[in-house]
């Protein structure tokens, strides 16, 4: 599982606190391996980057992979089963964590 995270500030501390809140809604055993990448994003100012990888031992699917992208965004488009996109220039999109994108890749 591959999530990319554009959060709209560049206080590393706030960025790591909403990492936790995300990775929060995943069971901690199902977690295998976890990578979290932090740096600010080149494009604009303001704006940091968080890519975490994650590795599991149960696919994370169903009612859980729902209530997590729930937790994230009121509106997501769908590239096949195994990504997703929220943004905050799709109409009547609503991200919380104060962000400002995010990408997941399920597989």
């Amino acid at each position: 599982m591959f999530i990319r995270l554009f959060i709209k500030t560049i206080d590393k501390d706030k960025v790591i606190e909403i990492v936790r809140k995300l990775l929060s809604y995943i069971n901690e055993d199902n977690i295998k391996y976890k990578d979290i990448n932090i740096e600010p994003y080149w494009k604009y100012d303001g704006v940091t980057v968080s890519e975490i990888k994650l590795e599991l031992y149960r696919p994370f699917c169903g009612n859980d992979r729902e209530d997590f992208l729930n937790s994230i965004s009121n509106k997501w488009i769908y590239f096949g089963e195994e990504e997703v996109l929220s943004s905050d220039n799709m109409d009547n999109c609503r991200l919380n964590y104060n962000l400002e994108m995010v990408n997941i890749f399920f597989s």
